[in-house]
């Protein structure tokens, strides 16, 4: 398996269904939508004490945790600006 930088991102911009027009050819990785979409997944969760986490909070949580630590949270308005 492919090791990357510690510093590596997955950044997903602009996925589109419109690749499986048969006039691009065959795909390369026709479970690429499921893949990404399994990448960024955020599930709803329950504490050891019961209590139900929504997957929004669980979402928000993730971000807050990430951002200024691991990595830096943008929105892709953030991103197109700065491009």
């Amino acid at each position: 398996m492919r090791k990357f930088p510690s510093d590596a991102v997955l950044l997903v911009i602009d996925v589109q269904q419109a690749f499986n027009d048969g006039t691009w050819g065959e795909r390369n990785n026709p479970d690429a939508e499921r893949r990404v979409s399994d990448a960024t997944a955020t599930h709803e969760r329950r504490g050891p004490d019961g209590r139900h986490y929504p997957a929004s909070v669980m979402h928000d949580t993730a971000l807050a945790s990430l951002n200024g630590e691991f990595a830096t949270v943008a929105t892709t308005a953030e991103v197109m600006q700065a491009l």
